[in-house]
């Protein structure tokens, strides 16, 4: 379609959720995105469609598409929040060439920060002071309070709110339903299990749930390359 911008996805899981964005993003008239190919490392999948876009080979096909294609990420799952971004890193496509995708319902205070490649969903609520790293993922009705810090790769499930200068660390995921009180300092890789109450620090690689979310569990081991991630802002 002319005057549309080429957009190539990389990896199927979220696929599906990934193209409703894309296409709401496009029917509120703030963007002009084509998808036009998937890329899944998964041979089995090679040549088949899904959602009507043909997955036409592995993830290092990336290279191929001209300058002025951009891509997105559609790997948004918890198992994998530590691999997606070694994937990326892997890729070394620029970071500049994954637009943020917004939903037209989420509203953003004009002092946020949104980097490359987050993906915000329906009716999330970003407040002013607020930086959100590249290839984070906010699920629906989420909530991020004035000067809180999410910093690269953070995945939540629907409905999290994420109160006033808490910080979340690269790769951590915050099950649905879940709150992170003011000040509280979530690790890179930890995961806070759906419903929690979060209300001391939370060790990095660490698995927690409970309301309150009390005992810490030793969950993954967390590469020094994803932690590093989470010094990217002072």
């Amino acid at each position: 379609m002319s005057g549309m911008i080429k957009m190539v996805v990389l990896g199927g899981p979220t696929f599906k959720e990934l193209c409703h964005l894309v296409e709401d993003i496009n029917l509120s008239g703030k963007g002009a995105y084509e998808v036009i190919a998937l890329l899944d490392d998964n041979e089995e999948l090679h040549g088949t469609h899904i959602s009507g876009i043909e997955v036409k080979g592995p993830l290092q096909m990336a290279h191929d598409f001209p300058g002025s294609t951009v891509f997105a990420l559609a790997i948004n799952n918890n198992k994998r929040r530590i691999q997606r971004m070694e994937i990326l890193n892997n890729l070394e496509l620029p970071y500049s060439r994954f637009p943020a995708l917004i939903h037209p319902t989420a509203v953003i205070e004009s002092s946020a920060r949104i980097s490359n490649g987050c993906q915000i969903f329906q009716f999330c609520s970003i407040a002013n002071g607020v930086v959100i790293g590249e290839f984070s993922m906010l699920s629906p009705y989420s909530l991020c309070a004035l000067d809180s810090h999410l910093d690269s790769g953070v995945l939540t499930g629907a409905r999290v709110t994420v109160l006033g200068k808490a910080q979340l660390g690269a790769c951590s995921f915050i099950g649905s339903g879940s709150l992170v009180v003011e000040n509280v300092v979530v690790g890179s890789g930890a995961f806070v299990g759906a419903g929690s109450l979060l209300m001391q620090n939370l060790k990095p690689g660490h698995f927690t749930m409970g309301n309150p979310a009390s005992q810490q569990v030793r969950n993954i081991h967390v590469p020094e390359s994803i932690i590093s991630l989470s010094n990217g802002f002072a």
